[in-house]
């Protein structure tokens, strides 16, 4: 887009040369942002053609080294000739990608001010008939020649951008505990200055510093750390800042994707109804005043409410469950914890022997009990005991997620988990194992008059 608009604006050299003064007005501005014109050639016009002179000798010597043509003329001026599109593009990268060492004078600036509509405009007053580079406080800029008394040119606005994304297979939500792997992705544009990038984690995600890695165009492609400088907990409230170092900046002559990649652990500090947020900015211009919008992040948590009853809907205690987040998995789940609610324990927590951790769920006296800390998919209850009287179940129960339209929608199908009851087996004198025992008896006795028969029969 840049260079189009470059082509675009070079065509004017095809316009005649005013001898007067000259107006540029910067259309499509950016309100409050600084303008600045630098000259880079005077302009005169000889015959059907223009040429471009300067008496800038570190200019001069700069294109010279370059390869871009020049030819002597009779005053012994050095005079610009350009060749074509492809030169001008090359002279305009040029330029952007060296304009603090090559001694170019300010020609004026201008500030984007806002009309009495919604229109923004930057305008340059009395500049002589020239060639000028202009740039903006924000990095985007062209190159043109004053070919008539006025001329107006649009900024693009060909701003750095910010995205920024989880890269996990579930993006949207996670247990407690879960490593987060974040992206974010800077779209650079060429004549970027101060580039700032602030990420910001909620209360709910705990930064891993040590995981922070910066990439330009793929992540095969580490930046040199000489690059950036990271700082942590900073006094606006971010929990990491990244700086982009200017000599960096300055050798972005096209397009460039800035690739930064870091964890965070999902904390104890996360709750059902308020998502864990993740979010980045990068600030960025002349002054540093000017951000992009914030680029954000939303991680989710889910509990569920377990129901133990009898066959007749009635509440039972004294069941006793493991939780597994896969249906045949050996390793259950950790909890901690809080008036019968069981929140998924961090790393650190089964670590610390000060924290009291566990595996079993309990169910109360109302037959209740809540897990929270859970990721958006199906887990497995295991009930490993079985109230008084009733039988253990023989198999997992599963515990479906139900996905909404928005991950905020989304939640668990509670569980209600029956017992039914065992067979009876009365205690001593009741007829039911009486039965059983008066048969034994009989059997025995058959058994041993059969065998005493027997012998008999043999003796005679």
């Amino acid at each position: 887009k840049l260079l189009a608009l470059l082509l675009a604006l070079v065509m004017a050299m095809a316009m005649n040369i005013s001898a007067f003064a000259a107006t540029i007005t910067v259309d499509n501005a950016i309100e409050e942002q600084t303008y600045t014109a630098y000259k880079l050639f005077d302009v005169t016009n000889a015959g059907a053609a223009y040429a471009y002179s300067t008496d800038n000798a570190t200019l001069k010597n700069a294109l010279e080294g370059q390869g871009f043509s020049f030819s002597k003329a009779s005053t012994g001026d050095i005079w610009y000739v350009t060749e074509g599109p492809k030169e001008v593009e090359n002279l305009a990268q040029y330029i952007s990608s060296n304009l603090n060492s090559l001694d170019l004078a300010v020609a004026d600036t201008a500030i984007g001010t806002k009309d009495s509509g919604e229109n923004v405009t930057a305008t340059f007053d009395n500049l002589d008939a020239g060639y000028y580079f202009v740039t903006s406080s924000v990095g985007s800029l062209c190159v043109l020649n004053t070919a008539t008394d006025e001329l107006t040119i649009s900024d693009k606005n060909e701003q750095p951008t910010v995205e920024k994304k989880v890269t996990n297979e579930d993006p949207d939500s996670a247990e407690i505990g879960d490593t987060i792997s974040f992206q974010i992705t800077i779209t650079a544009q060429p004549g970027a200055e101060n580039y700032v990038l602030h990420d910001k984690l909620s209360e709910g995600l705990t930064l891993d510093a040590s995981s922070i890695k910066v990439y330009v165009g793929t992540i095969e492609n580490e930046l040199d750390s000489d690059s950036y400088e990271i700082a942590f907990q900073e006094e606006d409230g971010c929990d990491f800042e990244v700086t982009f170092e200017k000599e960096y900046l300055d050798t972005i002559k096209e397009t460039t994707t800035i690739i930064m990649t870091y964890n965070a652990i999902l904390n104890e500090h996360a709750t059902v109804n308020d998502p864990a947020t993740n979010e980045a900015y990068l600030q960025y211009g002349e002054k540093s005043d000017v951000s992009t919008t914030p680029a954000e992040t939303k991680t989710y948590i889910y509990d569920f409410e377990l129901t133990k009853t009898d066959g007749e809907d009635n509440p039972l205690s004294g069941a006793e469950f493991k939780l597994y987040d896969t249906e045949t998995g050996t390793t259950p789940i950790q909890f901690v914890i809080d008036n019968n609610t069981y929140r998924v324990a961090t790393d650190d927590e089964i670590l610390d022997s000060g924290v009291t951790t566990t595996d079993i769920i309990s169910v109360d006296g109302n037959g209740k009990a809540t897990i929270l800390g859970l990721a958006g998919k199906n887990y497995w209850l295991e009930e490993t005991k079985a109230p008084d009287g009733y039988n253990l179940l023989a198999e997992r129960v599963q515990v479906e997620f139900k996905d909404g339209e928005t991950p905020a929608s989304g939640d668990f199908a509670d569980p209600t988990v029956v017992n039914k009851a065992g067979a009876e087996l009365p205690s001593t004198g009741g007829m039911g194992t009486t039965v059983i025992y008066i048969a034994g008896a009989a059997l025995v006795i058959v058994a041993g008059v059969t065998l005493v028969v027997r012998r008999r029969m043999r003796a005679e």
